[in-house]
Formats: structure tokens, C-alpha cells, sequence
């Protein structure tokens, strides 16, 4: 899976703690 930096974002402003780990992770 390939997440890019400005859905990571996007998601970090909309669930920071969820997101985090996910975009940390990949």
C-alpha cells in the first residue's frame, strides 16, 4: 500500500491519532 504525503495530511487534520501511526508506519 502507497500512501502519499498529502492524504497523509489531510488525514493527520482529521484523525491525528489513527493517522499518525498509519502514515508512520508506511
Amino acid at each position: 500500500m502507497h500512501v502519499e504525503r498529502r492524504e497523509c495530511a489531510y488525514c493527520l487534520t482529521i484523525n491525528t491519532t489513527i493517522c499518525a501511526g498509519y502514515c508512520m508506519t508506511r
